[in-house]
């Protein structure tokens, strides 16, 4: 199977030591892949390349002028990665932005959508009250995640609300995040 990823996870950019594990769980997920490709978020001030993180897992920055250029940039990267490689699944890290460059990629090539959501946006008054853009982007969610051809969710918890918003239990996956335990393991108390 073939992946690919539109996300807002720098960390797969850039070298040196990451701040959580990241990189180290997408290397997981690409053992277990023909390919894994990632279109990540990134502005053209910050210099990122293409960076190959495995054998079959490559990030690729959009280098984008500004936040608002993300979609249209991520999208033309996404639809040149497709046409040369043979995707199986589009996943999309969050449901605003990353899952509008999926669903769009969806109807055009076709491949089905994969919405992660990992936090309690839907409904929740902390993150309506952060402003209109949250306001604006809670709207777009709420479609994006109906028309994805999947979501996977953390909790029991979040897919409940999914379903309460009208998402078909049979579509949620509740699959939580791989954590590299080890590294609790070998940590310093202190």
């Amino acid at each position: 199977m073939n992946i690919l990823g539109i996300s807002l996870d720098q960390s797969l950019l850039a070298d040196g030591p990451a701040i959580g594990d990241g990189v180290w769980r997408q290397r997981q997920y690409a053992q277990a892949l023909g390919h894994l490709w990632y279109v990540v978020y990134s502005l053209r001030s910050r210099g990122y390349q293409p960076r190959a993180l495995a054998e079959n897992l490559i990030a690729y920055p959009t280098g984008s002028r500004t936040r608002f250029h993300f979609p249209l940039d991520a999208h033309r990267i996404a639809g040149e990665i497709i046409e040369r490689n043979r995707v199986d699944l589009l996943t999309a890290q969050d449901p605003f932005t990353t899952a509008l460059v999926g669903y769009r990629l969806r109807r055009r090539h076709g491949i089905p959508l994969n919405v992660m959501l990992f936090s309690s946006f839907f409904d929740n008054p902390a993150f309506l009250a952060s402003g209109p853009e949250a306001r604006v982007l809670h709207r777009l969610g709420k479609v994006l995640v109906r028309r994805a051809d999947t979501v996977r969710v953390e909790s029991p918890v979040e897919r409940g609300k999914l379903i309460e918003l009208g998402v078909q239990a049979e579509r949620i996956w509740t699959i939580p995040l791989m954590v590299d335990l080890a590294r609790f393991a070998q940590a310093d108390g202190d």
